[in-house]
């Protein structure tokens, strides 16, 4: 037989560190502050220690300034500076065939990107003005020149609408995956593209792709829920909002709802 007493179990062990601190005066700590406890148990060892093996306090980190209210926001916003897609407008290219090579060549018109810039395509005063967001992915040197574009060609064969009457037209210079719409108007891409309206003076235009109308300047036309007006400087064009390539060749019923709008307009 030996002396030697047997293990304690897990829980006795904790019920004799619970014990021994009670038989010492200490029944709850709840401060948040270093507490020096090598200190108090050596008498003092600690301050003949190293620097290094000194306990330290957690350094305070500064609570972050509140974001900006009422006045004080609107402010800092009206202060910020915006720069103008393309740069000043009074520089902009008044007649077509430079404003192709100018939405081309230009560094001012976007930061770059992937994707090729591309031209828009027909002549002043077409009969119909087609404006869609951007270019398709697949597109290189002719705008709308994939799967979309087919899809638009067969639509404007239905329309009795000849190629050479058509404008094409993009709201953004190059593809972009994942526009940022709030940052293309901050941008001052609708400015660019009244303009480019006010060039092509076409008869009537189309915009395919809702995220357009909110950088066009229109009024609702009278008397017309689905239809609006481009405000021209010669006089306003009639001009009707359409749902995405992509939606129409999808759903049948957003191709029907566009061809009775098209009846409907063009029947006015």
């Amino acid at each position: 037989m030996t002396d030697e007493a047997p293990p304690l179990s897990a829980r006795e062990q904790i019920a004799a560190a619970l014990a021994w601190w009670r038989d010492a005066g200490v029944a709850i700590d709840t401060g948040d502050a270093v507490t020096a406890w090598l200190d108090a148990e050596t008498g003092g060892a600690a301050d003949d220690a190293s620097p290094d093996t000194k306990p330290r306090a957690a350094p305070k980190v500064p609570k972050p300034a509140p974001p900006p209210q009422g006045r004080e926001a609107i402010s800092r916003i009206a202060t910020d500076p915006v720069v103008q897609a393309g740069g000043d407008p009074a520089n902009w290219p008044t007649d077509l065939e430079s404003f192709r090579t100018w939405w081309l060549e230009d560094r001012s018109i976007d930061r770059g990107g992937a994707y090729p810039r591309v031209a828009p395509r027909g002549a002043a005063g077409a009969e119909l003005m087609v404006v869609v967001e951007q270019p398709e992915e697949s597109d290189n040197d002719r705008l709308l020149s994939g799967p979309k574009g087919a899809f638009l060609d067969a639509i404007l064969r239905a329309m009795a609408v000849g190629a050479d009457a058509a404008y094409l037209a993009a709201l953004l210079p190059r593809h972009t995956l994942h526009p940022d719409w709030e940052e293309i108007g901050r941008a001052g891409y609708a400015k660019l593209l009244a303009h480019h309206i006010d060039m092509v003076g076409p008869k009537r235009i189309i915009c395919f792709g809702r995220n357009i109308l909110s950088h066009i300047p229109h009024e609702p036309a009278q008397q017309a829920d689905n239809t609006r007006i481009f405000n021209h400087d010669e006089g306003g064009i009639d001009l009707l909002p359409a749902g995405d390539f992509a939606t129409l060749l999808q759903r049948k019923a957003a191709r029907t709802r566009f061809w009775r709008n098209w009846l409907a307009w063009t029947d006015r």
